[in-house]
């Protein structure tokens, strides 16, 4: 869909809004924030203790953690988290918008595009990883473009990992971390620093130039453990020295197997046709998406 169609659509839905609700974003220590945290309590279908860890933590404080739909009674019906953050990318700063936990109370779905108005003028990078299908269709009139992410699994127990074992350190002490961390992913450790997600570097002993910071979260799915890696800072030196490390992080996080989300092979740390390996397909959504956007799943709910 053109820029013009764009227009032209937000247009029209603008002009046919219902004057009897309103949208308002939300904004931490507000009245308007406690009352949306007492409607989103009282959603039976929604386990608020995982929503309030999204709520709890804004990457931008400045910036409102979700819209409410209000009717005449001036009683929230409605809700859509958003999370916002300041991004670098490619030497671009940019503001990025995830979007999560979007919820209309029955009698009013038919109103809950209204939500969406407000994000998506103000023209930031807005993506969503979770979109129900029935939203899909709604998203891409509003000009987002639908992309299949991909979910790569891997054993990480691999033979030749024995042989090669030995030449990576990882390091999960703080102080060494903010002391080995490269400039440029600074500001990344520091907006994840408080989080529960593990943070670490990995070091090459044949040469202490040669680190890799990685942004990770231990999960249980199914039957056993996984780590799944959110952000690698050279997806290329990771993926060249797979066979070195994939067993010493199985070691040193008790783990057997290792995922990532990606949209590109080249956004990925882990090598592909590898034994015990698996890639599944789900659809997301994508707004104004930079050119040469390097992806990856932070500053989003995949963190916690």
């Amino acid at each position: 869909m053109n820029k013009l169609n764009n227009l032209s659509f937000l247009e029209k839905i603008k002009k046919r809004e219902n004057r009897s609700l309103k949208v308002e974003e939300v904004y931490t220590n507000t009245e308007l924030a406690e009352k949306t945290i007492e409607y989103l309590k009282k959603q039976t279908y929604l386990e608020f203790s995982k929503i309030d860890i999204l709520l709890s933590n804004n990457f931008d404080n400045k910036s409102p953690f979700g819209n409410v739909l209000i009717d005449k009674h001036k009683e929230i019906i409605g809700f859509l988290g958003t999370m916002f953050s300041k991004r670098v990318d490619s030497n671009n700063n940019y503001v990025l918008c995830n979007l999560h936990t979007w919820i209309v109370n029955e009698s009013h779905r038919l109103n809950s595009y209204l939500l969406l108005i407000p994000v998506v003028d103000r023209n930031s990078v807005i993506t969503t990883f979770t979109p129900l299908k029935t939203l899909i269709g709604l998203y891409h009139k509003f000009g987002f473009e639908k992309l299949d992410m991909k979910y790569r699994v891997v054993l990480l127990f691999h033979l030749l990992g024995f042989l090669k074992y030995g030449r990576f350190k990882i390091i999960e002490d703080q102080a060494l971390v903010e002391k080995y961390i490269k400039k440029e992913q600074l500001k990344i450790y520091q907006d994840h620093k408080h989080l529960s997600c593990l943070k670490f570097i990995i070091m090459d002993l044949k040469d202490s130039s040669n680190n890799i910071f990685v942004i990770a979260l231990k999960k249980r799915k199914s039957f056993f453990d996984v780590i799944d890696l959110l952000y690698v800072s050279d997806n290329k030196q990771f993926k060249k020295y797979w066979l070195s490390l994939c067993l010493q992080i199985g070691l040193k996080f008790k783990v057997f197997f290792c995922g990532q989300n990606f949209l590109d092979d080249d956004d990925c740390s882990i090598p592909n046709k590898i034994l015990f390996s698996k890639d599944l397909i789900k659809e997301i959504c994508v707004k104004n998406l930079p050119s040469g956007h390097k992806f990856d799943t932070l500053y989003s709910e995949f963190v916690y």
